[in-house]
């Protein structure tokens, strides 16, 4: 899940990048939605909630770079 965040953190990085197989492309969508729902539980958010919350993240952090 460190990788989804440190992506965030990042953005210089690519946010988005094509998984070299399917098993790692499984990997990085399990590691999203455990971040998501982690997300949900701390803040009590709904789904739609925390996709609006980390859009507007990346938004703001592609603005400072």
């Amino acid at each position: 899940m460190a990788g989804i965040f440190e992506q965030l953190i990042k953005p210089n990085e690519q946010v988005i990048s094509m998984p070299q197989s399917s098993n790692e492309g499984n990997a990085l969508i399990k590691e999203l939605k455990a971040a998501k729902e982690l997300i949900q539980e701390i803040f009590g958010a709904e789904p739609k909630d925390v996709e609006e919350m980390i859009q507007a993240r990346i938004s703001e952090l592609k603005g400072l770079y």
